[in-house]
């Protein structure tokens, strides 16, 4: 009996102990938590570890709000404090960008693999204003204006990921998303899947050149070029639909060029070269 009795009252401090931290973490409209969270994250350098565990989870759960002081906290403590401000950082970062896919979720198939070449960009384009150049580009068909790029950069200096998801998402549930594109992307994600199942570069190049691998290499290309105002447009958004990148400037020279003469079906050429290259089979 005296054992139940020890664990029900733990389990009662327990209860108050959560109840007390969202109480804290209550926030009116427009309040201003500022200090709140500069105790807190004094707290995380603390002697007691109980405080320091405590602190940390009162600024996880406060969540993006508690990013700006965090940021500003940052290398400027203790190499305890350092390691924690750090540690909560990733965990809210981490956070964010969870809730972000998870909205992704309610969108089509053709919306959804947006997401996945977003995901690939990220990882391949190091230039900020090149990436938000090239999430505009596959959901929209057009290039930022300036104001639009430096917006955007200031959301990617936040967190890069995170900030060209929300990017994408507001473009693809926009009006001027390009549904062309979509359709390109989703032909080129699922002719990636298809060979990532094959070993090694000859057996990929030998399923490419089936029929239906053609068909499909034309399906992408037709896209494109409804989508495509302009040539220029149409390389890079060839190059960044198969490879997540945009095209060297001796690659687009090379193309431009050869998309001048117009004879026979150049476009459809261009994406088969492509997607034919090494560095597309090797993988993307």
């Amino acid at each position: 009996m005296r054992q139940q009795h020890v664990l029900r009252g733990t389990s009662i401090h327990g209860i108050l102990a959560v109840a007390c931290l969202f109480c804290t973490l209550a926030v009116l409209p427009g309040q201003d938590r500022t200090d709140e969270i500069a105790k807190w994250i004094a707290q995380l350098g603390a002697a007691d570890f109980r405080t320091r565990e405590q602190a940390g989870k009162m600024l996880e759960m406060l969540g993006e709000k508690s990013l700006p002081e965090l940021r500003k906290a940052k290398g400027n403590g203790t190499p305890e404090s350092n390691r924690r401000v750090d540690l909560v950082i990733e965990r809210i970062e981490t956070n964010l960008v969870k809730a972000e896919e998870k909205t992704w979720k309610d969108l089509d198939a053709s919306q959804r693999g947006i997401r996945e070449r977003v995901l690939k960009l990220v990882g391949r384009i190091s230039s900020d204003a090149d990436l938000v150049s090239a999430v505009y580009l596959i959901c929209t068909g057009q290039r930022p204006t300036e104001m639009e790029t430096r917006h955007a950069q200031q959301q990617l200096s936040k967190h890069r990921l995170l900030g060209a998801l929300k990017l994408a998402r507001g473009q693809v549930e926009s009006k001027q998303f390009n549904r062309d594109i979509a359709v390109a992307n989703a032909r080129v994600l699922k002719l990636q899947t298809d060979l990532g199942a094959a070993f090694g570069v000859p057996e990929r190049f030998r399923l490419l050149n089936r029929d239906d691998s053609t068909k499909v290499a034309m399906e992408i290309r037709t896209s494109l070029a409804k989508a495509a105002k302009a040539d220029a447009t149409y390389c890079d958004l060839a190059f960044l639909v198969t490879c997540a990148r945009f095209p060297k400037t001796s690659e687009s020279n090379t193309l431009l060029n050869f998309l001048k003469g117009r004879n026979g079906d150049p476009a459809g050429e261009v994406v088969w070269a492509i997607i034919n290259s090494a560095e597309f089979l090797k993988g993307n």
